[in-house]
């Protein structure tokens, strides 16, 4: 989740003993431990040498030091280290320093985990099984130098949504070639930062087709994240079902083929279907009802599979509640999310009582309103998606302040680079 101060309430986090923790504990979830850094021993931790004297001072104000530590100590301390420093501290100070030490040394970690949990469990929602509790850390060196990454703490992100047939990722913008296909490109840096999943969306059946291909094309030997995918129409997109030469009953017996040959491999849910009644120009409110209603009972519920859900407006939204309430007995027990949310609270928690997750994105955190809702949302309702190359957090938007990532970017697509991220491709499909 998004575990930024102000924006996300913090989530539970799970109990550790800290007096069991040690050094190397710390340095295995990706804190950065520093050779000669100054620090106390407690008199109990350090016996007497074994000629009983102490390591300078009285007895009764110093603790005592091995005579194998004191022969390792300027191996331990590494070129510019501080053991004299470590030898001369009060151990009854040190007591003191220590919690404060721990504090400062696990805020950091402790905020950042609570990101990738939010963002490892949203997956689980579409393919029916709960979360790992935990999860071998990603390969060495993957993700090095990148602000942000996963790999610090071992746990592989999950983006349930994101559009990876989109046409900018073959270098095309309003239908003009501009940077050569750079997908898999994007597929290995998002590898390298520690995403482990990504559901590809479709929004048509012929979009349905290519996600199932791709999915089955990805490499898995791990320079790819595993990809998976949604069957469904968009409801912008509704209309292909009358416009469909033998009509809408083989449109949809085609979609449902579809999602059953992928339904023991790469599809997991049905999707992106749903009401927009913010773009009527492209489908008109009657034809997005009928066939939302229509794939929600002859293609989802014959699947099984949870729903990927678009909602644009809150009247869309009162309408999809009510329809999803008429055929709540049909929904699977994990029911799936809606995505992109950028309505209301009450909304939002319409949606939460049913079960459905909702999915958070740069359209998420657009003004102080979506913040304040994101605020107020069950963190175990929360899931984190792209919907790449769409939905980014702009500069203009009020949770663009919470950022803390930082990539290789490059602005316009002239000047692409495989190595950079293109930054915002979106603005650049509007000619930003």
């Amino acid at each position: 989740k998004l575990a930024v101060r102000g924006v996300v309430r913090p989530p539970f986090i799970a109990r550790a003993d800290m007096a069991s923790l040690t050094l190397s504990d710390l340095g295995r979830i990706g804190l950065p431990l520093f050779a000669g850094a100054p620090m106390a021993l407690r008199p109990a931790e350090v016996p007497p040498n074994e000629g009983g004297g102490y390591s300078g001072g009285s007895s009764s104000s110093r603790a005592p030091v091995p005579a194998a530590v004191l022969a390792r100590a300027p191996e331990a301390a590494g070129k510019g280290g501080r053991w004299s420093t470590l030898r001369r501290r009060p151990a009854k100070r040190a007591c003191f320093r220590w919690p404060l030490l721990l504090l400062v040394l696990l805020a950091p970690a402790v905020i950042r985990s609570q990101v990738w949990f939010l963002c490892f469990a949203g997956c689980s929602v579409f393919r029916g099984k709960p979360a790992p509790a935990a999860v071998a850390a990603p390969a060495a060196g993957r993700g090095a130098g990148m602000a942000g990454s996963a790999c610090a703490l071992g746990t592989p992100l999950i983006d349930i949504g994101a559009n990876l047939l989109d046409p900018m990722f073959r270098g095309e913008y309003r239908g003009k070639p501009r940077h050569q296909v750079d997908l898999p490109a994007v597929m290995q840096r998002a590898a390298a930062a520690g995403v482990g999943q990504i559901m590809v969306t479709a929004g048509s059946l012929e979009e349905a087709r290519e996600a199932l291909a791709l999915c089955r094309s990805a490499p898995r030997d791990g320079s790819w994240p595993e990809l998976v995918c949604t069957v469904g129409v968009h409801p912008t997109r509704c209309g292909e079902f009358e416009a469909w030469a033998e009509g809408p009953d083989a449109y949809l017996a085609a979609l449902l083929a579809a999602g059953q040959e992928g339904a023991d491999g790469p599809c997991v849910a049905v999707g992106e279907f749903g009401l927009d009644y913010d773009r009527l120009q492209f489908c008109s409110k009657d034809v997005q009802l009928k066939f939302f209603e229509r794939q929600l009972v002859e293609l989802a519920a014959p699947l099984g599979l949870p729903l990927f859900l678009h909602c644009r407006t809150g009247e869309a939204a009162q309408d999809l509640a009510s329809i999803l309430e008429k055929h709540v007995a049909r929904l699977p027990e994990r029911p799936g999310a809606v995505h992109s949310f950028d309505g209301s609270l009450e909304d939002a928690m319409r949606f939460v009582k049913l079960g459905f997750c909702i999915g958070i994105n740069g359209c998420s955190l657009r003004t102080q309103e979506n913040l304040e809702v994101v605020k107020q949302l069950p963190g175990e309702s929360i899931v984190i998606e792209t919907d790449a190359p769409w939905c980014g957090i702009k500069a203009t938007h009020a949770g663009h302040k919470f950022v803390r990532s930082a990539w290789d970017e490059v602005k316009k697509p002239e000047k692409w680079e495989d190595h950079a991220s293109l930054k915002l491709r979106e603005l650049q499909h509007f000619g930003g």
